[in-house]
């Protein structure tokens, strides 16, 4: 079987932390399928402080992506940290590093708060104490779109379609349908990323999103809330139980 090549690590680390706010990339991929296989052989660092009294063994085995390794001697030199020496081997996609680095003057690594940045030296997740690993981000702003109405044969795709074609970007989506019914929450900013400012275009958004989840002269009815702007999580699942109370 024939494997994708591998992409290098600072796009598979930005890659991962877009999987938790958005739900494709821009070729309408979802991200979820796109890094599973990173997901499966995550980068391994194994600390040993006992076999050398002179320094502290680094054993790190990964998936060879490029740029892994300026990773690495980047971190530990922002840590401070020597590499008294080092052996490197690679085959099949993967590779092992193992690195003997030193503090001085005791010569071992013993300080935790380094020890501790080392462990997360190649981690996607963007939480970090201090020392070295991926650097920490304020929160996204987004406008979050909660509806509810008629269930449709692509209606997810007509809402996206409709909020791009008013200069809005879709950053997240999730949607639930029940019984004819569909619940459908999106974050979207403008073009340059910040949160939908123009109140008046809200308010005709939210307008024509009613027409769209419920045409008039069917009978059918379609609510449609909008937070102007939500920093952080948009907790799609809370907005998705909630917005199938409203036509209860």
């Amino acid at each position: 079987m024939l494997r994708a090549p591998l992409i290098g690590f600072d796009a598979y680390r930005q890659r991962e932390r877009e999987v938790r706010d958005a739900a494709t990339t821009p070729s309408g991929v979802l991200l979820e399928y796109e890094t599973l296989a990173l997901r499966v052989d995550p980068p391994n660092i194994s600390i040993d402080n006992e076999s050398f009294s002179d320094c502290t063994r680094l054993t790190i085995d990964s998936a060879n992506r490029p740029g892994t390794l300026v990773e690495v001697v980047q971190c530990l030199t922002e840590l401070s940290l020597s590499i008294l020496r080092a052996r490197i081997s690679s085959d099949g996609g993967w590779f092992i590093n193992e690195l003997h680095i030193c503090e001085p003057p005791s010569g071992r690594v013993t300080d935790e708060r380094k020890l501790a940045a080392i462990r997360r030296m190649l981690s996607v997740s963007e939480e970090q104490g201090d020392g070295c690993g991926p650097r920490p981000q304020q929160p996204a702003a987004r406008s979050v779109f909660q509806m509810v109405g008629p269930d449709a044969r692509g209606i997810l795709a007509d809402i996206t379609q409709l909020l791009m074609h008013n200069g809005c970007e879709v950053r997240s989506a999730a949607l639930w349908t029940f019984r004819s019914r569909v619940a459908c929450v999106i974050g979207a900013t403008e073009s340059g990323g910040r949160p939908v400012a123009d109140s008046p275009k809200l308010s005709r958004l939210r307008a024509i999103l009613e027409g769209l989840l419920a045409p008039p002269g069917r009978g059918e009815s379609a609510v449609v809330e909008i937070e102007q702007s939500v920093v952080g999580a948009v907790h799609h699942e809370r907005r998705l139980h909630q917005a199938f109370g409203w036509l209860r």
